[in-house]
């Protein structure tokens, strides 16, 4: 492998994949095994499992009672149903709020790599944030809706395909590296993982889970195609074959010091569209007169290095204490209370595919203004209240 040393900013047309490659400074990523399986002889993704029997149905809703979600994902076999696990534990764990922090937090990494800065900097998240940010969660429920495996998924990774096409015409070299891209799902898929941690959570994620996720992850990566001019590699090669490596691959990439190899147009568009994430996530959650506490909430769960790379500010301690134990007795109520006997989350993916997400920024700012004019208009009547009550007490008291 041809190490890239820091690099001098060069006419945007003339870069190519060495002009974004990284020299890997403390090993391969972790699913690699050798510098000849990560240049010339990748292992593939395996194809799709074969079934061993006919899929355990759901328990019908009379019997969804306790904890029923984790006892029907012990009957699964990770192997073979990864889809299943996946799908159940997406349906019914998952929220809007937690994909929308997943979400902010994941592409925060992401454009942590001058690869990932350049793709993603100036384009949809910085003009129509919340359009991108619907869109990739209703690509992220089809996959989990369909499978893995499915003619459906293998459609909609086709869709991101043609727009990654329009990236890399305009960006030559952003998407040929496929460690980099499969980064994407491999952080989705230890997110909540992370997050219990990070909050101190009595519990990890199921161990069903935590078994399927690589095999669900493999597949799904596994449509996905690098530029043509670097052959069209699936970027699932050489994808983590368990959870372990998994984390070993999220603790990689976060220890990974590529700092020296960064010029300043690097910098400054991770920082850029690093804010452009976070700023979307606020906007979207937290009138913005409190938009500091969802700053707060992404700045906690992001790891210190990811922060430095992003040149972001650690969060206030006190943002950071309560965001830890809000979080702690959110995962700590989910594991004791009964489980959900409907999907929390089937409501939301049933809006974002009606929805005309073309317009869906315009109304959320509008919004966002309707509410802070409304509150200016309150603040302001509540002063001229209190300086009328002051003044009458004065003149009274006289």
């Amino acid at each position: 492998m041809s190490p890239t040393k820091a690099r001098d900013p060069i006419p945007v047309k003339e870069r190519n994949k060495a002009y974004y490659q990284l020299k890997f400074t403390h090993g391969l990523p972790p699913g690699t095994d050798s510098f000849d399986q990560f240049e010339k002889n990748p292992r593939h993704p395996r194809a799709p499992a074969t079934p061993k029997r006919e899929l355990p149905a759901l328990p019908p809703l009379s019997e969804r009672h306790g904890k029923w979600i984790s006892k029907y994902l012990d009957t699964l076999d990770p192997e073979t149903e990864y889809d299943q696990i996946i799908r159940t534990a997406m349906w019914f764990y998952g929220g809007d709020f937690q994909t929308a922090i997943g979400y902010a937090c994941v592409f925060v990494w992401l454009v942590t790599t001058p690869a990932g800065a350049a793709a993603i900097h100036g384009r949809k998240v910085t003009v129509r944030g919340h359009q991108r940010y619907y869109e990739t969660q209703m690509f992220n429920l089809h996959w989990v809706h369909w499978g893995s495996g499915s003619a459906e998924t293998r459609e909609y990774c086709e869709k991101i395909n043609r727009t990654h096409a329009q990236v890399w015409k305009s960006v030559p070299g952003a998407f040929a590296h496929p460690w980099e891209a499969q980064a994407a799902i491999i952080l989705l898929s230890w997110y909540e993982q992370f997050m219990r941690r990070t909050v101190g959570a009595s519990n990890d994620m199921h161990p069903q889970v935590q078994m399927a996720w690589p095999a669900w992850g493999e597949r799904v990566t596994g449509w996905f195609k690098a530029e043509p001019g670097d052959g069209s590699l699936s970027f699932g090669i050489n994808y983590p074959r368990d959870f372990k490596e998994v984390e070993e691959f999220c603790e990689w990439y976060c220890n990974f010091d590529f700092d020296d190899q960064r010029n300043a147009e690097d910098i400054q568009k991770t920082h850029e569209t690093a804010e452009s994430f976070i700023h979307q996530f606020c906007e979207l959650w937290f009138p913005r007169h409190l938009q500091f506490l969802g700053r707060g909430i992404i700045l906690t769960l992001l790891p210190k290095n990811i922060r430095r790379k992003a040149r972001l500010e650690d969060p206030h301690f006190v943002l950071k204490i309560f965001t830890k134990f809000a979080f702690r007795a959110i995962f700590e109520l989910q594991d004791w209370m009964s489980d959900p006997v409907q999907p929390p989350i089937a409501n939301f993916y049933k809006d974002i595919q009606e929805w005309d997400l073309s317009k869906i920024d315009a109304r959320e700012t509008g919004y966002r203004d309707q509410q802070a004019h409304r509150l200016q208009l309150f603040g302001r009547t509540v002063a001229f209240c209190v300086l009328g009550f002051l003044v009458l007490l004065y003149y009274i008291r006289r």
